[in-house]
C-alpha cells in the first residue's frame, strides 16, 4: 500500500482472516509468511536499513502454529514500516507512535486527553491530526483494534466471550457483543462458529 502503515496493517489482518476462511493448511500459511518476510527484507535492503534487527531468514521465526505465525508476521511488518520513510520531524511519526501505543495497550483505559498529553499536543489538535493521518477518529480506531484482537482470540483460544471482552479492554459483556456484531455483522459466538474456533 505504498508504505502506508495503517493500510498495510489492515491488509495484513484481512490476509489472516482470508487464510482462515479459506482453510489454508499451515504449510500454505508458512509459504505466504515466507513471501511476506522476503518482501519486508527486500524493502529494508533497498533503503539501506537492514541492520539485523529482523531475522535474516524466515526459518528463524520458528513458528509452529497459525497464531504464532500471525504474531511474528505482525512484528516483522511493524518493524519494517517503523523504519521505512520515517523522520523525527515527520508529524506522521507522532501519530504512528500513538498507533503503536494503542496496538500494544488496547486492553487499558485509553483516553484522548491521556494520549494527547503523551505527545504534547492539545486534545483538539491531536484529534484532528489523528483522523487526518489514520482516516478514522481516535475512538473508532481503538474500538476496531479491540475488535480485531477479539476476533483473533475467538479464532485461536477457547476463552469465553466475557473473558475475551475483558482481555481487549471492554468490561461489559453485553456491550461487547453488541459492538462486535455492529462491526463484524455477527455475534462473537457466531463468528467463532464460522471460523471453527481453533484453526
Amino acid at each position: 500500500e505504498n508504505r502506508s502503515r495503517d493500510a498495510a496493517a489492515k491488509n495484513l489482518e484481512e490476509l489472516f482472516t482470508c487464510m482462515h476462511q479459506a482453510k489454508i493448511p499451515f504449510s500454505g500459511m508458512q509459504q505466504i509468511g515466507r513471501l511476506l518476510h522476503s518482501f519486508c527484507t527486500s524493502l529494508l535492503l533497498s533503503h539501506n536499513l537492514s541492520d539485523g534487527s529482523l531475522p535474516e531468514d524466515y526459518a528463524a521465526l520458528h513458528c509452529e502454529t497459525p497464531a504464532e505465525l500471525e504474531t511474528e508476521l505482525r512484528t516483522v511488518v511493524r518493524e519494517t514500516l517503523l523504519r521505512v520513510g520515517r523522520t523525527p520531524d515527520n508529524i506522521d511519526s507522532i501519530i504512528y507512535e500513538v498507533k503503536q501505543y494503542i496496538d500494544e495497550n488496547y486492553s487499558m483505559n485509553l483516553s484522548l486527553d491521556l494520549l494527547a498529553a503523551q505527545v504534547h499536543l492539545s486534545p483538539s489538535y491531536f484529534s484532528k491530526l489523528f483522523k487526518r493521518e489514520m482516516g478514522e477518529n481516535f475512538s473508532t480506531y481503538i474500538l476496531n483494534t479491540r475488535i480485531e484482537q477479539a476476533k483473533l482470540l475467538l479464532r485461536t483460544t477457547d476463552k469465553k466471550a466475557y473473558e475475551i471482552a475483558e482481555a481487549v479492554g471492554i468490561y461489559d459483556p453485553v456491550y461487547f457483543s453488541k459492538i462486535f456484531k455492529k462491526v463484524t455483522g455477527v455475534k462473537p459466538k457466531e463468528y467463532r462458529s464460522q471460523t471453527n474456533g481453533h484453526i
